[in-house]
């Protein structure tokens, strides 16, 4: 699969895993997929991906608000290339998604790809990321799902996308904040490492938030 059929279909696995709630899934943003830094996981380099940071919507040291309770408008901001590349233990370089979010893409086309979106719950409660959770298995065949415990409500799943490989979704919520993962790969790893890797990208995510 080439760069830019994984990066069309990262990003039609992450606008099917909630369209209810996650804004921006058209592919008219398609031009403005750009690989914006590389780093690899066994680097000793100081490479940050500061061109890859929009504006920063964290709490400040002296706000009052509990950590997780402001709205984080896009995560892609906050992961950085070096934490992805130890994540998938490659080198990776990360470029938008048409319409919305951000991917992380291995030299190997076969390799995990890993894609993240940012969305906003309707409150802290259960109700938005019940409905995510729905959307994410949707777009399994056979999906074999898990509750792994990040954040404050979190769930991944593994299974086929018009294919023989094991794929990953997941979805993750901390405060009114929701971030859906999608994993992509080739290489025939197995369901159980496939959650587990996108287990590992869920708590990444949920670390930012």
């Amino acid at each position: 699969m080439k760069q830019l059929s994984r990066s069309l279909f990262a990003g039609a696995v992450l606008c099917a895993l909630s369209t209810s709630f996650l804004a921006g899934c058209s592919s008219d943003d398609a031009d403005d997929a750009t690989t914006t830094t590389v780093a690899t996981a066994a680097s000793g380099e100081d490479t940050t991906a500061a061109d890859a940071t929009a504006d920063d919507t964290s709490a400040d040291a002296d706000s009052d608000e509990p950590a997780g309770t402001e709205q984080v408008s896009d995560v892609c901001g906050l992961i950085t290339v070096e934490e992805v590349g130890a994540l998938v233990g490659g080198t990776v370089t990360m470029s938008e998604v048409p319409g919305g979010g951000c991917q992380f893409d291995q030299e190997d086309p076969r390799a995990p790809t890993v894609a993240f979106a940012t969305s906003t719950a309707s409150d802290d409660t259960d109700g938005t990321f019940n409905e995510g959770r729905v959307g994410a298995f949707g777009v399994l065949t056979d999906a074999t799902p898990e509750s792994p415990g990040v954040g404050d409500y979190s769930a991944v799943a593994s299974g086929t996308i018009g294919g023989d490989s094991q794929q990953g979704v997941g979805i993750v919520q901390v405060g009114v904040t929701i971030v859906q993962v999608s994993l992509i790969q080739g290489n025939g790893i197995d369901g159980a490492q496939v959650r587990a890797m996108t287990t590992q990208a869920l708590t990444l995510a949920a670390s930012k938030l």
